[in-house]
């Protein structure tokens, strides 16, 4: 089979997990919901709305060519988001007939299905690669260097580590609020696509907004379960942040307002982001992230110019407010 035609055979698969009424989008759930990371309903909209099912001609071309051929390649999964394992096994495939696949001891359930259903896709316990073999890394810059650090020096790697999403406001409306809330209630905010930075006019106003519509949000589709470390983290930077602006927070999501940025402090992972005072442009977006601003994969706003983004971060998505979340299947997530 060609790469086009490999990519397009995961995708199939794709289409029976996010249908609930076929026997894999069954089981996917109700393995997924045991896991307790995300709520049910917060499953139901990750295999429903976020799992890719089809492809462009144009975007699969532009999947294949960000590609090298590998006589196998091996990929390395990270548990933040569960469709994750869709794209990067399509990577994988991009590259070659011969995949070899370590999932997540947290979440391995998305691996785990499209390596029982796709030929030429293998689960392993361990990366084992060969000679000239291709090698893909997902996860923290921490895990991914040292795994790096142990393969042979005659594989080719590609890493994908730590990134987030940020988000710019124009005109800081309640419909705005509503479409931020939704591109951060999707995995619970875990993902690199996931916005932990939105830079706004009138920040205490818009932060008070964003509130509103995460708490009408979590109605339907409240946050997951956390780990004792993560709610740690959370009430640390929400005391953290009561101190130099405002927060709220509730059983399910966590608004920190900075009104008069200095050092912006990263939120903690579960549905957390940070409100920041200022008007302003992409080159300014990118002297306030400071050191923060290398893990940035993509851009949100209402009004935004991509090749003005892009000349400062060359492999960044620009996309419109609730789109984050459903980028292009054009290639791995971050474009690296």
């Amino acid at each position: 089979m060609t790469p086009h035609n490999r990519i397009r055979r995961a995708l199939e698969v794709a289409h029976r997990i996010a249908d609930a009424r076929d026997p894999l989008g069954v089981r996917a759930r109700q393995r997924l919901v045991a896991l307790g990371t995300l709520s049910e309903a917060g499953v139901e909209l990750a295999l429903s709305q976020h799992l890719e099912t089809s492809v462009s001609d144009r975007d699969l071309a532009s999947f294949v060519q960000r590609s090298t051929p590998a006589p196998r390649c091996h990929v390395m999964l990270a548990a933040n988001v569960c469709t994750a394992a869709l794209r990067a096994v399509a990577h994988a495939l991009a590259v070659a007939a011969e995949v070899y696949v370590r999932p997540s001891r947290r979440d391995p359930v998305l691996a785990e299905l499209l390596c029982e259903q796709l030929d030429g896709v293998h689960l392993v316990a361990e990366l084992a690669p060969a000679a000239h073999d291709e090698v893909h890394l997902y996860g923290s810059d921490e895990s991914i260097a040292e795994l790096r650090a142990s393969l042979p020096p005659d594989v080719r790697v590609k890493a994908h580590g730590s990134g987030m999403g940020a988000a710019v406001i124009d005109t800081p409306s309640a419909d705005a609020a509503t479409l931020l809330a939704r591109d951060l209630a999707a995995f619970d905010g875990a993902g690199c696509l996931s916005p932990r930075f939105v830079f706004a006019p009138d920040a205490v106003a818009f932060g008070a907004r964003l509130n509103a519509a995460l708490v009408s949000l979590a109605r339907d589709n409240p946050r997951g379960t956390l780990p004792e470390q993560s709610r740690s983290a959370l009430a640390q930077y929400a005391r953290t942040m009561a101190a130099v602006g405002h927060v709220h927070v509730t059983p399910h999501h966590l608004v920190a307002i900075d009104p008069e940025p200095n050092e912006l402090l990263l939120p903690p992972v579960g549905r957390a982001i940070c409100v920041v005072e200022h008007r302003l442009d992409a080159q300014v977006a990118h002297e306030r992230l400071g050191s923060l601003a290398r893990f940035v994969t993509c851009v949100a706003g209402q009004r935004l110019d991509p090749p003005t983004w892009r000349r400062l971060w060359p492999h960044v998505r620009v996309c419109e407010l609730g789109r984050m979340q459903q980028p292009p299947f054009d290639g791995p997530v971050d474009l690296r």
